[in-house]
This record gives C-alpha cells, sequence and structure tokens, in this order.
C-alpha cells in the first residue's frame, strides 16, 4: 500500500456526509488514489469517500504528540481521543485535567473515562494541521505505516465544489385503501386500562422498542438515568397512517415537511400519532424543558449491542400562531430558549437535522443507550414560576435515508401535573366514538377537561384531524 491509500480492512476516522465530526470505521473497498468505501464501525452503514475525508491511526497519533507539546488542554475542549477498550479514536469533551492526564466524556456514552495525554488531540490542531497540509492528505499519509513525506504521491486537487446531497421524492400515498373515520370509530382499544389504539394492522404494543425500552414515534422525556431516557407516562397513544384512514395536518407542516424531499409534494404519505403523556416525574420546574425523542422510530430494528446514528430532520409546530406572547390564545407552547442552540434544542416552525445515536453501553455491553442530550422543547419562560397545566403541539420527524422515506406527524397533549380526570375519562373510552363524545362533544366532565387545559386549541386540533378531514 503506498502513501496516500488506503487498504482493506484499515482501521481508521472518517468524515460522515453533511457532518464536521469524524467517526471510527473500516475500510471495505479501496478505490484507487481517491476514494475508499468505509463503513461507519457499529452503524452499518457504508460511504465512499474522498482520501481526504480520512484520518489514519498513525495520523491520529501524530496529532495527539503534536498536542502533547502545546500543553495542557481545559475543561469543554472539544477533541478525539482514544478508548481503551478498543484502541479507537472518538469524539470527546475534556471534563478535567491532572498531571497524569485528563477526564473525557466522550460524546453518545455515559459516565467520564481517564485519557494519558499522550492520547488525545483537539479540534483546533486538526484544522490547523489540515490548513498546514497543502494536499490535505493528513488523512491517510502514513496510514501504511511508512515515513511522513512531502506528499509528492498527491495529484488529487481539493478545490472543487462540494456534491450536494440529492433528496428522495416524497413517499406517495396508496389512496385506494383509505376508508372514513366513521368506519374505524367502533374500533376497541388495546386492554381496559389507557387509551391505545391502532388503526392499521399491527398494534400499540409492538410500536414498545423492548431493547430500548421507548415507543415507535416522539416521547417527552429526560436525558440521564442508566443508559437512556427515562420517559413520561403515556395516557394515549393513537397510531394511523393516512394510507389507511383520511387525515388532516395543518398546511404549515406539509409545506416544512414537503421542503425535504425533491419535488416538493406536499401529499405525501406519513403516519401520525395522537400521544397524551404526564410528564409532571421527568422535566425540571425551573428550567420548564424535557427531550422530545425518537430513537425508537428512527431505528425501529436496532439489535443489541449495534452502535447506529444518523442526522434527522424535526421540528415542533405549536397550534396556533408564532407562540408570540399576548398573541397566542393558547398558552400552554413551546418556544424558542433564549440562547438557542441548533444542534440541541428543537426547531420551531420548521424541520431541521438532529443527531440520533444508539449504542451498547461502555460499561455493560448488554444496555443500550440513547444519545446525545438533544431534542429539546421548552415551555416555561424565564422567571414565569409555574408551567401550564397542559403543553400540546404538533411535532414532524422525515427518515430520508431509509429506501422508502418515512415521515411521522405527531399531535402532542403533555400534562404537567398530575390530571385525575383526564386520566379516569381515558380510562372509561373504549373507542374514538368514546373520544369523540366524552372528550371531545358535549358530554358532562367534557368542559371540566378543557377549563383545567386552560383552553379549546388542542382539543379543536384533535376533533379537526380525526373527524374533519379536507
Amino acid at each position: 500500500c503506498r502513501r496516500n491509500e488506503a487498504k482493506s480492512g484499515q482501521k481508521l476516522l472518517a468524515l460522515y456526509p453533511r457532518g464536521k465530526r469524524y467517526y471510527p470505521a473500516v475500510v471495505t473497498c479501496p478505490k484507487g488514489k481517491r476514494s475508499v468505501e468505509v463503513e461507519y464501525i457499529g452503524f452499518d452503514e457504508r460511504r465512499t469517500l474522498p482520501l481526504h475525508s480520512l484520518i489514519s491511526t498513525r495520523a491520529c497519533q501524530e496529532l495527539a504528540d503534536l498536542e502533547l507539546k502545546s500543553g495542557t488542554l481545559t475543561a469543554k475542549t472539544e477533541v478525539y481521543a482514544r478508548f481503551s477498550d478498543d484502541n479507537l479514536w472518538y469524539y470527546a469533551f475534556i471534563q478535567g485535567a491532572s498531571e497524569d492526564g485528563y477526564e473525557v466524556k466522550f460524546d453518545g456514552f455515559s459516565g467520564v473515562y481517564p485519557c494519558s495525554k499522550e492520547q488525545v488531540f483537539s479540534m483546533q490542531t486538526l484544522e490547523a494541521k489540515k490548513k498546514e497540509s497543502r494536499d490535505h492528505y493528513i488523512s491517510m499519509r502514513n496510514g501504511d505505516g511508512s515515513k511522513s513525506g512531502s506528499g509528492g504521491d498527491s495529484k488529487v486537487s481539493t478545490k472543487g465544489k462540494r456534491r450536494p446531497r440529492v433528496l428522495p421524492k416524497a413517499p406517495e400515498v396508496e389512496r385506494a385503501a383509505i376508508q372514513r373515520m366513521s368506519e374505524l370509530e367502533e374500533k376497541k382499544k388495546e386492554g381496559s386500562a389507557n387509551f391505545y389504539l391502532s388503526l392499521t394492522d399491527e398494534k400499540v404494543s409492538d410500536m414498545m422498542s423492548p431493547i430500548l425500552g421507548l415507543y415507535k414515534c416522539g416521547v417527552p422525556a429526560r436525558y440521564g438515568g442508566n443508559g437512556g431516557f427515562p420517559s413520561g407516562e403515556i395516557l394515549a397513544l393513537v397510531h394511523a397512517k393516512n394510507s389507511v384512514v383520511e387525515l388532516s395536518i395543518p398546511g404549515n407542516i406539509k409545506k416544512a415537511i414537503s421542503l425535504h424531499f425533491s419535488d416538493k409534494n406536499p401529499e405525501f404519505a406519513f403516519e401520525f400519532v395522537w400521544c397524551v403523556s404526564q410528564i409532571s416525574d421527568i422535566f425540571k420546574p425551573k428550567e420548564g424543558s424535557v427531550n422530545f425523542v425518537h430513537h425508537a422510530w428512527v431505528f425501529p430494528d436496532i439489535q443489541p449491542g449495534q452502535r447506529r446514528q444518523c442526522e434527522t430532520p424535526f421540528g415542533v409546530f405549536n397550534l396556533s400562531g408564532d407562540g408570540t406572547e399576548g398573541k397566542d390564545e393558547w398558552r400552554g407552547i413551546v418556544f424558542k430558549p433564549e440562547k438557542f442552540r441548533p444542534n440541541r434544542d428543537m426547531s420551531i416552525g420548521e424541520c431541521h437535522g438532529l443527531r440520533v445515536s444508539v449504542h451498547a453501553d461502555k460499561r455493560n455491553k448488554y444496555i443500550m443507550c440513547c444519545s446525545p442530550n438533544n431534542g429539546k422543547i421548552y415551555f416555561m419562560r424565564p422567571n414565569s414560576g409555574k408551567a401550564p397545566p397542559l403543553i400540546a403541539f404538533w411535532s414532524a420527524a422525515v427518515e430520508q435515508e431509509a429506501k422508502t422515506p418515512r415521515v411521522l406527524v405527531q399531535l402532542n397533549w403533555l400534562y404537567t401535573q398530575e390530571s385525575p380526570l383526564m386520566r379516569q375519562v381515558l380510562q372509561e373510552c373504549v373507542n374514538l366514538k368514546d373520544i369523540k363524545s366524552k372528550i371531545l362533544g358535549d358530554e358532562p366532565g367534557t368542559r371540566g377537561l378543557v377549563d383545567e387545559a386552560g383552553g379549546e386549541a388542542p382539543f379543536r386540533a384533535l376533533r379537526t384531524l380525526l373527524f374533519s378531514p379536507s
């Protein structure tokens, strides 16, 4: 293997397309001097990359040696560090430093790990080296163990523009099978307690991922705990598809989703979930936020021990208006925090890519972890003192990487405090006909639900969606 070429089976760091981070990968198919096919370790995903998107293990160590001469790194510095169990390099943060080395937090993994100073290099050192290298082949230089040369073997130009990602076409709706909601109103829920009902051939119980302990939809949760996201109690979950039953979702959500397809078609196939949850045990009263996660939906076929990752567009949408104080009739809204961070916080009014990662715990391979700490939604303004009793909003997710793209649209009701009345009504309801009369109709108690929630907007949204299709 000559310099600036890669060998099959060689482990290295590979840049993930459309991102700025490198991940452990193995070369599966060298393609000459210009590119290679790699498989990201733990993700079961293969990509063909140019050589300048790769960093060999030897080059990683040279960067770490260079970093050692620069002095001690400070806390919160972004780095790549070698993990002692598998000797692979991972993206991480410095948590603390001592004379012997560093404590690092590997992104996507729980816990803090010791790491010697000879096994760490910073993002700044990497970027500086890339600028210094005329041919950008800090990547594969020394990939075969030879000494560093002048780069004379390389004749590949890096001046060309980056190829834009090709968007998929929107998934089509099979309209021949569509039924009216009136034909499904009497379908009975699963079990006799909380209201779980699927209007498709599958059951809601099958939507629970036994590997991740999360439903295959968007669920409110709190980052932390033993390997995953403790989620709120799901009081009701109704699942449907617009290829099975008529559903009407707001036009602004259709438009936001259609932008992620090449044909911009607003009449796409999607699955729908109405989810009612009780989150008093998982949200922090002082912060007024929770994570809104989709790991089980993004990776429905995840297996124990697998490591998988992708970037998926997500977004949340308020029921009416734009959430401006004094403008909305409905107060249980989500809003943009003062210090909005696009890699952490859920976008409002549009769908924006967020990283979703699933992997085994480094300390116990039988425990699966969901990360990172992102997808955050905020529903308490600073110094407001108390959260609204019910937070209600739409959400959307677009899975573009699948052979057949998938879309999830969801209407979410999040009770920030215990609601005995709603719990009782949902347990009494047997089918959608009961939901229509006892929650959305004129029966005694309906007014009490509206008053307890703080307004009619959530009920009006559900009524329009299910029972007033356009």
